[in-house]
C-alpha cells in the first residue's frame, strides 16, 4: 500500500499529553494511488513537529499549494478506533471524464501534487 508524504507543518495547537491537538500541514500525493485510498500516517513522532497522534478524529483538506491540485477532492477515511497510522486519503477527480467526482484510478501518480490538510485528534 502506498502513502502520502508529510512535507511540513504549517501550524500546530498542541496540548498536554492525552489532550486534543490540531495540526495544519502539507503533504505530497502518492506515486501510485491505491483504490479505496492511500495511507496518511499521522502516528509518526517528530514529522509534524509534535508527538505523533495516537488517535485521529478527522482530517480535512483546507487548501492546495498550486492550481494544478485544485481539481482533486480529498476525503479522510478514518481507521478503526481512529488508529493514526492507518487512516486513508481517498482522492476524487472533479474533472474526471466521463464522470466528474470519480475516484482517481489505481496506480495514478499524484506525487507532483501538494495538498494542505488539517488534522484533529489526540
Amino acid at each position: 500500500m502506498s502513502a502520502f508524504t508529510i512535507v511540513s507543518k504549517l501550524s500546530a495547537d498542541s496540548a498536554p499529553s492525552g489532550a486534543a491537538k490540531r495540526v495544519t500541514f502539507t503533504v505530497t500525493g502518492t506515486a501510485s494511488y491505491d483504490t479505496g485510498g492511500s495511507v496518511l500516517n499521522l502516528a509518526q513522532s517528530g514529522v509534524l513537529g509534535i508527538d505523533g497522534f495516537t488517535a485521529v478524529h478527522g482530517v480535512k483538506l483546507v487548501g492546495v499549494a498550486a492550481a494544478a491540485s485544485d481539481r482533486y477532492v480529498c476525503t479522510y477515511v478514518r481507521a478503526s478506533a481512529g488508529a493514526a497510522a492507518t487512516g486513508l486519503i481517498k482522492v476524487r477527480d472533479a474533472d474526471g471524464a466521463p464522470t466528474p467526482m470519480v475516484q482517481v484510478s489505481s496506480t495514478t501518480d499524484l506525487s507532483a501534487l501538494t495538498f494542505v490538510f488539517e488534522a484533529v485528534g489526540v
